[in-house]
């Protein structure tokens, strides 16, 4: 559905994986990576579009911790970042997925460190 909102084909679709979910109240929040090709220059579909980089994660910083009986309320922003080093991680373990996602986009994560969790390594303090 959101594929199809942004005017996404099946047959541009390189890569779909699952790399979170989350409670929202009585939801779940299912996240995907989807990779595409949009068959041009990204910036010549989406002019807005700008590269994520490990530095602005850097700056942004680690999500608010919460208590051990509270769930965690990440921002999107962490959220992608969790998603983008979850797609380092499958570029370094999984076959497939590596030559889907094909070398550009393994330049580009490179200075990722894949990570499965750990955006909440810090002890909450109440």
């Amino acid at each position: 559905m959101e594929l199809a909102l942004h005017h996404i084909h099946d047959d541009q679709v390189l890569l779909m994986h699952s790399t979170s979910w989350r409670a929202d109240g009585p939801c779940l929040i299912v996240t995907y990576m989807v990779v595409v090709d949009p068959g041009d220059l990204v910036r010549g579909i989406w002019p807005d579009a700008r590269p994520i980089t490990v530095q602005a994660a850097d700056e942004v910083g680690m999500p608010q911790t919460h208590a051990p009986d509270e769930p965690p309320e990440p921002s999107d922003f962490h959220v992608l970042m969790h998603g983008l080093r979850h797609l380092k991680y499958l570029i370094e373990h999984d076959g497939t997925a590596a030559v889907a996602l094909g070398g550009l986009w393994s330049e580009h994560l490179g200075p990722f460190e894949p990570a499965l969790a750990g955006m909440y390594s810090e002890r909450h303090v109440t």
